[in-house]
């Protein structure tokens, strides 16, 4: 599978944890592509999946949006 289908898959089974990690991977490659604002678009769902869930990486992920100004 690739990542769109990854992302439709864990949204279907509601898997929050996955979730999380998939959002961070599509903002990393748009990060790659220097796509700032597409990368900060996909670490903000991570940021809200990972809230949700009380993911380990919450804190690492908000870090990093504060890093891009888009978060206080």
């Amino acid at each position: 599978m690739n990542l769109d289908e990854d992302l439709i898959s864990a949204h279907q089974t509601y898997n929050l944890p996955r979730l999380v990690v998939l959002y961070q991977q599509a903002a990393e490659e748009a990060f790659a592509r220097q796509d700032i604002d597409a990368g900060c678009f996909y670490l903000t769902h991570a940021y809200i999946f990972s809230l949700e869930g009380n993911h380990a990486d919450s804190k690492k992920i908000h870090a990093r949006l504060v890093d891009y100004g888009r978060e206080a």
